[in-house]
């Protein structure tokens, strides 16, 4: 986390060459061999490219990335689209972390819903108010940290297990924080230059992250069950 914030504090220094994008790249790969150890054994655990995979995408290859979909960035529905597209993708490493007992298939599925409201409040927020990459990762790490698994984090704290928080914590909030971090640093040149300001953003962006992806991912599930598939989620 140290060295994503010192890399990515101004981070048009990481699009190019030189210290900040090779610290990047040594998070990638330590994240990276971190889950091809883990994936070696008895349970697998590829958790860790939920860091990775965004770094790759946002920073790294970002180049590679935007001439892809070069027709869709300038307009705020191929944003959108493109955000779904890469943030609901990255729900894959957590779906093969338990497709023993969760198939893929349907894992990924049921998580449509969630990642599709996501998508609308970054695009929404990130295009009409001007954050910074610190900002947007604690923001997005902390709303990561009260929602992750059924408010896990807020449990622990208010049970007076400090210890477990800050572990919780710390593994929760580059997650998270990617998620508004990412799109952020893709979509650098078109959100960057507004200018537009206000002293709640960060209280309505944290509670639009809060509220809106799950009542999409609510009706999306009333969907599914109206079609009688199974929308049983499996906490990771």
């Amino acid at each position: 986390m140290v060295l994503c914030y010192w890399a990515l504090w101004r981070p048009e220094q990481a699009f190019i060459r030189g210290w900040h994008r090779r610290a990047l790249w040594l998070v990638v790969i330590g994240y990276t061999a971190l889950a091809a150890l883990a994936a070696t054994g008895e349970k697998t655990f590829f958790a860790p490219l939920f860091v990775s995979f965004p770094l790759l995408y946002a920073v790294l290859l970002r180049g590679r990335i935007r001439q892809l979909f070069s027709r869709w960035l300038p307009s705020p529905l191929g944003q959108s689209v493109i955000i779904f597209l890469l943030i609901w993708f990255s729900e894959i490493f957590a779906a093969l972390d338990i497709a023993s007992y969760d198939p893929m298939g349907q894992h990924m599925r049921n998580y449509i819903g969630f990642y599709m409201g996501l998508a609308l409040v970054i695009t929404y927020f990130l295009s009409r108010w001007r954050f910074t990459f610190p900002t947007l990762f604690t923001t997005a790490g902390l709303w990561g940290i009260l929602v992750e698994q059924q408010f896990l984090g807020s449990k622990m704290l208010l049970s007076g297990n400090v210890s477990g928080f800050l572990i919780f914590a710390s593994v929760i909030l580059p997650v998270y924080g990617f998620y508004l971090a990412g799109p952020y640093l893709l979509f650098y040149e078109e959100w960057n230059t507004n200018t537009r300001s206000s002293r709640w953003q960060y209280i309505l962006l944290f509670t639009a992250l809060t509220v809106v992806p799950l009542i999409t991912w609510a009706l999306w599930t009333a969907l599914l069950n109206i079609l009688g598939l199974d929308t049983t989620v499996f906490v990771v």
